[in-house]
């Protein structure tokens, strides 16, 4: 099974327990060791996939809001979590999408 992971997502980005630290670090570091999954690279999501999700209003309270913290780190996380999830709502590009990860 392929997982799609990018290391951004195990950074600390906010207060919640959604953003805590340590929250991944067992789970990746457990699978990583098992034969049967595999991780690939999440890509940021295009702000025209965002779109198709969210309010353009939304996006930009997200950007601007959390614009001084950290490099804006919970748009960066944001953008490589929707990828797949924003796409999956068009079935021609989801499943290109797939096939990219499972080549």
């Amino acid at each position: 099974m392929k997982i799609v992971y990018h290391p951004l997502m195990s950074e600390s980005y906010d207060r919640t327990p959604a953003g805590a630290p340590g929250r991944l670090e067992t789970s990746v570091e457990i699978l990583s060791k098992h034969p049967d999954y595999e991780f690939v690279e999440a890509r940021p999501a295009t702000e025209e996939e965002i779109n198709r999700a969210h309010a353009p209003g939304h996006i930009e309270r997200v950007k601007r809001d959390y614009d001084s913290t950290r490099e804006n780190l919970l748009y960066q996380v944001a953008t490589l979590a929707a990828t797949l999830s924003v796409i999956y709502d068009h079935a021609d590009e989801f499943n290109s999408e797939i096939l990219k990860f499972i080549g």
